[in-house]
Order: C-alpha cells, then sequence, then structure tokens
C-alpha cells in the first residue's frame, strides 16, 4: 500500500501565509520578523491590554494615598543666608607678586575654600561656639550629621561672592548656624593662610640653603682640577700639548718616508759580495750612554734628564702623583726622553752611513740595518706619542670640564639672586595676604517665611505618580506572571511557524446570540475554504487536528469542519483517534453492531466456501444463517452462544477498523449528509500499547479511497502517543489554541511537530471574544449580518448544525472538560 504523502516543514518549503488583519487577505510572513523583540510599547501594551480597568482603579488608590500622605507630612524649612568674598587680587605693598594680579587657579581656589566650608573641621568649629551652645542642642553624630546636612555652600558662575545657606525647620536655628560657621571659617582660613605662607618662605630658605651648597661644591670641585695642573686654565697646556704631538707625528712621518726610499733603493742595488755586508752585520748602534762618551750634546742631554729624575724622585717623597710639581717634572722627563731617542737615532744613522760607505759604495745590508734602526726609532717615537696623546685627552676633558663648572656655578650664582629677592618680596607683602583676600559681606538673618513652600504641591503630585507607577508596575508584574493566551496576539510565538487561520468566537452554553452563530459559521467556512485551496489542494486530504494541551477545542472545530466540508458536497469522515477524551464518540457513540455472518466465522473459524454453503441453505429454506450453519453442522450449539455472547458486546468502531486495516460498514451518520464518523467502540476502546504507525496508516488510505476529506481528532501532543502516531501519518496537521491556555503548552506543541516533519498547515484560535474574531472577519460578517436581518429577529434564530458543532453541545449536554475550561475562564 501506498504511504501517506507528507510535506515538508512550512519553513523549509517557504513563508507561510499569515491572515490580514481586518480582513480574509493572506500574506506571505517572513518567520525571522516574528523572532525579533517586540518593540517595549508593543511589549508593555501586551502586558496591560485587558487590565487598564486595574491600572486605574490601583493608580487611584496608591496614587491618591501617597500624595495624601505626602502632603500631609511636609514641613516647613526656614533658610538663613551669609555671603563671603573671595578676591583674585591682593592690595599691593611694595613688591609686585603673584597675589597682587589674578591668581592663575582662581577658580580651583575658590573650590577647594567652598570645600573648606562644608568640611568637618568649619562644622565642629562652629557647633562649639558660644551662641550655638545657647540653642541647647546636643553634639551628638546625629546633630553633627544633621548641621551638614543643612549647610548648603553655592556661587554663582564667575562670582567672586560665596553664599552660605542653612536650612532648617527652625528660623533661629539656622541664623545662628551661619553666624557659626563664617568666623569658623575665617579663623581656620587664616590659619591654613599663615601655615601656607610659612610653608612658602620655608620652601624659599630651604632652596637658598641649597643654592648657597651646590655653589660651594662647584668652587670645590673647579679649584680641585686646577691643583691637579698648577692652573684653573688649561685652555694652553693643551694646546701646548698638541703641538708636541703634531712634531712627534712630523718626525714619524718622516721616518717613514725614509724607510720608503730605502725599501725602493734596495730594489735597485746589484749585490757588492759578502764581505762587506758581513761587517755591516757585525755592527751594532750604540745607546744613550755610549753616544754621551762620544758626544758632547748627548751627554748635556743625560745630564739632564738625570737632574730631572733625581728631582722627580724628591718630589714624590713629599708630595702625591697628582700634584701640579710631580705631573710638570713627568712632562719636562717625557719631552727630554723625545728628545734624546730622536738625537740617538740620528747619531746611530749618521755613523752607520760613515761605516757603510767608507768606500764610496751602499750594500743591500747596509740599507737593511737603516731600516731597522727606522723601524726601532717609528717603535719608541710611537710609544712615547701614544702616552703624550693620553695626556694631552685628559687636558681636554678637564678643561672642559672646568668649563661646564664654571657654567654651572654662574647658573646658581643666579639662581641664589632669585631666590634671595624672592624672599624679600614676601617677607614685605605676607602682611595683606589674609585681610586683602577674604572678607565677610553678609553674617546671616533669621529667615521669616519657609522656603519651600511651592514644593507642597509638586511634592504631593510627585508622590501621586510614584503611586500610579506602582501601580501599574504591580499589574505588569502580574501580565509578566500569567502565561496564558489571552489575546490572538499572544500567539505571536506560534503563527511565526505557522499561519493563523481562523480566530473562532466563544459559544458557551447560555451565552448563545444570533452574532456570535453567524460570526463561527463565517469563520468556520473560511478556514475550510483555506484548507481547500492549501498546498496540498488536489485529491483526497486526511487532516490532523491537535493542540497543546486537552480541552481547547479540538474536538468541536472538527465537528465544525466536518459539517463545513459536508455542506460544501464533499464526502467527510470525522475519526476519533483521541483515546483519553474521546468527544466525537461522547456526541456520536458506536451503536451498529458487527454483522453475524462475520462474527460466526470469525468464531468458528470458518471457510468462505462454508459460509457460502450456509448462505445458500439460509436462502433456499427461509432460515435464518446461524440455524443454518448449525443445520450442515459447521458450528455447535455452544460456539453459537459464543458469538451470540460476542456480538452482544461488540460494538462497531475504530478498534474493529485498526484490527481489518478497512472503515467499510464500521462507521456511522452523524445526520448530516456527507458527514459519516468512526468512533471509539467498547468499553475498553484501543489499548494505546498496540498501536503502531502500519495500522493507522492503512486505515487513513482505505478511508481517503471513499472519502474527500478526513478529519482525525487526536490528543494533544506531545503527551499524547496516539496523537504522534497520528500526525506522522497525515497531509496537513491544524493546530488549535483556545484563549486562556497555556503558551508554553502550544510553544511545545509546534516544536515537536516540527521536530516530526509534518506539514502544519496552521493555527485555529479558539474561543476568542466577539471582537477579535469580528475584526479578522468584518467584512463577511457585516456581510453575513445585512442578509440575515431582514429575514427573521434574533430571538427566532436556531442554531444550525454546524454552529452546535461549534458550539461543544451534545445530546444531554456539554463536554465536561469544556465546561471545565469555561469555568476556568470566568
Amino acid at each position: 500500500m501506498t504511504p501517506v504523502r507528507r510535506v515538508e516543514r512550512p519553513d523549509e518549503v517557504g513563508p507561510p501565509l499569515q491572515p490580514m488583519v481586518g480582513g480574509g487577505e493572506y500574506a506571505a510572513i517572513d518567520p525571522m520578523q516574528h523572532d525579533e523583540s517586540p518593540g517595549m510599547l508593543r511589549r508593555v501594551h501586551g502586558l496591560l491590554r485587558g487590565r487598564y480597568h486595574w491600572v486605574l482603579l490601583l493608580a487611584l488608590i496608591f496614587g491618591g494615598a501617597a500624595g495624601y500622605y505626602s502632603y500631609q507630612s511636609w514641613e516647613p524649612l526656614y533658610a538663613s543666608k551669609g555671603q563671603i568674598r573671595i578676591a583674585p587680587i591682593v592690595p599691593r605693598v611694595l613688591y609686585s607678586v603673584e597675589d597682587n594680579s589674578m591668581m592663575p587657579a582662581y577658580e580651583g581656589f575658590i573650590d577647594s575654600q567652598m570645600a573648606l566650608m562644608r568640611s568637618s573641621r568649619v562644622v565642629d568649629l562652629a557647633m562649639q561656639s558660644e551662641e550655638w551652645r545657647k540653642l541647647g542642642r546636643p553634639l551628638s553624630d546625629a546633630e553633627v550629621a544633621a548641621f551638614k546636612s543643612g549647610l548648603q555652600v553655592s556661587r554663582g558662575d564667575g562670582s567672586q561672592v560665596v553664599k552660605l545657606t542653612f536650612t532648617h525647620g527652625d528660623p533661629e536655628v539656622a541664623r545662628v548656624a551661619v553666624r557659626s560657621v563664617i568666623p569658623a571659617y575665617m579663623e581656620i582660613y587664616g590659619e591654613e593662610d599663615l601655615k601656607r605662607e610659612e610653608a612658602r618662605l620655608n620652601v624659599l630658605e630651604q632652596r637658598r640653603v641649597a643654592l648657597t651648597n651646590e655653589l660651594k661644591s662647584l668652587q670645590d670641585r673647579i679649584h680641585a682640577i686646577a691643583n691637579e695642573f698648577g692652573s684653573d686654565s688649561l685652555e694652553q697646556v693643551f694646546q701646548f700639548k698638541l703641538k708636541e704631538v703634531h712634531q712627534i707625528q712630523g718626525k714619524i712621518r718622516e721616518l717613514n718616508l725614509k724607510k720608503a726610499e730605502l725599501e725602493a733603493a734596495e730594489a735597485r742595488l746589484v749585490d757588492n759580495g759578502d764581505t762587506k755586508d758581513s761587517a755591516l752585520n757585525e755592527w751594532e748602534p750604540l745607546d744613550e750612554l755610549e753616544i754621551s762618551r762620544q758626544d758632547s750634546v748627548m751627554r748635556d742631554y743625560v745630564r739632564q734628564l738625570q737632574a730631572l729624575e733625581l728631582d722627580l724622585t724628591l718630589a714624590r717623597s713629599f708630595r702625591r702623583d697628582a700634584h701640579p710639581n710631580v705631573r710638570a717634572l713627568e712632562r719636562q722627563i717625557n719631552a727630554l726622553a723625545a728628545n734624546i731617542e730622536d738625537y740617538a737615532f740620528r747619531y746611530n744613522q749618521a755613523a752607520l752611513s760613515e761605516f757603510a760607505n767608507a768606500d764610496g759604495d751602499r750594500t743591500k745590508s747596509e740599507i737593511t740595518r737603516q731600516k731597522e734602526l727606522i723601524v726601532s726609532s717609528v717603535d719608541r717615537m710611537s710609544t712615547t706619542l701614544a702616552g703624550i696623546e693620553e695626556e694631552t685627552r685628559d687636558v681636554g676633558r678637564k678643561d672642559l670640564q672646568i668649563k661646564r663648572l664654571r657654567d654651572d656655578a654662574l647658573v646658581a650664582k643666579q639662581r641664589l639672586k632669585e631666590t634671595d629677592t624672592r624672599l624679600e618680596m614676601l617677607n614685605v607683602e605676607r602682611s595683606l595676604s589674609v585681610s586683602g583676600r577674604v572678607s565677610v559681606i553678609g553674617r546671616g538673618d533669621k529667615p521669616t517665611s519657609p522656603v519651600n513652600l511651592d514644593e507642597r504641591t509638586s511634592q504631593a503630585a510627585l508622590s501621586s505618580l510614584g503611586g500610579c507607577a506602582l501601580a501599574a508596575g504591580m499589574v505588569l508584574i502580574w501580565g509578566f506572571m500569567d502565561r496564558r493566551h489571552r489575546y490572538v496576539e499572544d500567539a505571536d510565538h506560534l503563527l511565526s511557524h505557522a499561519p493563523l487561520l481562523g480566530i473562532v468566537p466563544e459559544l458557551a452554553v447560555g451565552r448563545e446570540s444570533s452574532d456570535r452563530f453567524d460570526l463561527a459559521a463565517i469563520v468556520i467556512n473560511q478556514m475550510r475554504a483555506l484548507l481547500q485551496v492549501g498546498p496540498v489542494a488536489s485529491g483526497s486530504k486526511v487532516f490532523a487536528v491537535t493542540s497543546g494541551s486537552a480541552g481547547e477545542g479540538k474536538t468541536s472545530v472538527v465537528a465544525a469542519l466536518g459539517t463545513s466540508f459536508a455542506h460544501a458536497g464533499k464526502r467527510t469522515l470525522m475519526i476519533d483517534l483521541d483515546l483519553v477524551g474521546r468527544g466525537l464518540s461522547r456526541r456520536w457513540p458506536a451503536r451498529q453492531t458487527l454483522d453475524l455472518r462475520e462474527t460466526i466465522q470469525r468464531v468458528a473459524g470458518l471457510t468462505q466456501s462454508q459460509l457460502d454453503a450456509a448462505a445458500k441453505v439460509s436462502v433456499n429454506d427461509g432460515v435464518a444463517f446461524d440455524q443454518a450453519c448449525l443445520g450442515l453442522e459447521l458450528v455447535d450449539q455452544p460456539t453459537l452462544e459464543l458469538a451470540y455472547s460476542e456480538l452482544a458486546d461488540s460494538r462497531v468502531g475504530l478498534e474493529d477498523a485498526l484490527a481489518a486495516g478497512k472503515i467499510e460498514n464500521r462507521v456511522q451518520r452523524t445526520g448530516v449528509d456527507g458527514l459519516d464518523v468512526l468512533s471509539v467502540s467498547g468499553s475498553a476502546g484501543v489499548i494505546p500499547r498496540t498501536l503502531s504507525p502500519e495500522p493507522i496508516r492503512q486505515l487513513f488510505e482505505d478511508a481517503k479511497s471513499s472519502y474527500d476529506i478526513v478529519l482525525v481528532d487526536t490528543g494533544p501532543v506531545p503527551g499524547s502517543l496516539e496523537a504522534s502516531l497520528s500526525v506522522s501519518q497525515v497531509d496537513e496537521v491544524l493546530l488549535v489554541v483556545a484563549q486562556g491556555s497555556d503558551r508554553r503548552s502550544g510553544s511545545q506543541a509546534i516544536s515537536h511537530l516540527h521536530r516530526m516533519n509534518v506539514s502544519v498547515s496552521g493555527v485555529v484560535y479558539n474561543r476568542a471574544s466577539q471582537r477579535c474574531s469580528q475584526r479578522h472577519v468584518s467584512s463577511q460578517f457585516s456581510s453575513s449580518r445585512s442578509m440575515s436581518r431582514p429575514a427573521t429577529s434574533p430571538e427566532k434564530i436556531k442554531p444550525c448544525p454546524l454552529v452546535q458543532a461549534s458550539t461543544g453541545t451534545i445530546e444531554g449536554g456539554t463536554d465536561s472538560r469544556e465546561k471545565l475550561a469555561q469555568q476556568r475562564l470566568s
């Protein structure tokens, strides 16, 4: 058998259709639009809707009580005011100081003085005054806190006047407070100002001492450097050392040039033989002492060097190495040693030339010995040059250091002079520092009238407004805690996943009216038309009607839709698959019994040929079928009695249809042409644990072969087993949401249906107010009323089968579960 076709979820095939408020047209809606948070005003209106009368009532109670109490609890307050002028400029005595000109941080200074006027120090001193003590008020912490709270210090923009205001219920207390605070402030400010002056003078005095010590230290360092070199002007010494360095560098360059000439001559010279070379190789240069024995100039140099070395030894025995005399002797010895080396080099070079050129020829060995002599002289001169260069750099550094120290000493002298001048100026101008800057303008008078007279009415009004806000907040909390569907807008969380098919008005027994019946008929017919043009528009269709909880009117919607489909010419079958509620079964109980022939066949286990033989005998002999079976001995009397008993206890309905997999001869008429019902039969009914998808699918397929429309009344989802099995095998599902039901149950139901991947045709909002339903179908309802009123009066209108079904009435009374829900709403 072909399984029942299942349509994809609405959010997977496109946006659902949403009915427009006030008309019957549908428009595609975007589910994301419903996911967005509503505006604050819309949210508040939704919580207060239908409860505005409570807001008004509670606002009158709370607002009136709060305003009356605030008006009666008003106390008069008196304010005394004093004024103090703080000048930005102090009068000049002799010198121009910063106090004689505009104070650079004047605004900050006034702020600090205003803070001082409010400080605990000033308050404590003021409360200890003789005038305040005469009032007999205690000096407790609470009284001090009250004093601070009553004292206010203010100042206008750019004004030099600071206003002190004290507010109290007793005008005398206010006056005395101001007259106590002003002297206390002046006393503390005078002390603080004197302390600031003393602190400023102390800072300047300390600076003067520090600058004097700094200047002395700089001069001592200059003298120490001067003693090291014997003079505090080292520029000439530096120039002398620099000239000496240049002379030695020139001699080294001359020797290097002569060495280069010898190397060139050595390359051109032809060797003259080994005899003369051997003699030259045996020649050794003479040292200074040997030269002094032969030369008188060298002898004078050596004597001078020995005398200087003796003087240096004596100087070091009495003075330090850094003493200027010692350093001068060292420089003279170094200079003389350089001259001795230079003279010895020239003497040896001349001797070598004389020895080598005795015969007028220059040999290669002679040139080599001269080169060695030059290299030796260059090395000695380089060592001497390094020492002199180091001394030159040291002299230069010391000279720069002395110059910097002299500059620092000059700056220190200038700063010391400025500090001395500043001390003299402050000592002269300090006499007017207090009296010249702060002066009292007003000392505070006794107030005559309250300052808060105008606040009495405004205070009462604000209290009333607060009471009204409290009332609105209480009603908002009430609305927030109420999780029921009170209006169709509360079902927006469901309409974001499925369209709204219709809004059925409440039709409770005893409250019928012609308008409600006409409106219900229009809504049901509109729902039926929308289902006929839905996504599954061709062929027979199976609709399951479910809800999130019991008692939301599923059976009434099924009965009303079934009647509407039947009147529209569609063969319609209603199947009661609500195994707990059994609403359809209570309206149309399964009274049609099973066929005797089928019962005997099942009990006795007869074959089809045996049944045909017994039927032939029954027709030919004119006897009953059971007697024919007994005469042919197909059954015995006990078996026949068992068949009679089973036939008496059984009823044709859902249990037998599920067992057989077909509905033939198991449905019954409802009294409406084209409308049949398959009820739950027997006292026990269908056992839930025996249900499975396959028998239900076969039953629906068989029903579609005989009917155009199949409406299945199931239990609530996800709470009932039969509901989940039924909705998974139908073409489309209708979700019924009753006004007053819990919103969470509806959300759970729509989520469960989407998880099962079933197609939800739409949401039916049941038991709504007449106004809400009328607004939804305003044009159709107006046309219906205009056409029906001339024909008959409202008192003579009788409920038609369609309205009878939608009201939930049955033979003998109303559905007990619907009646309980209506009592809850009442």
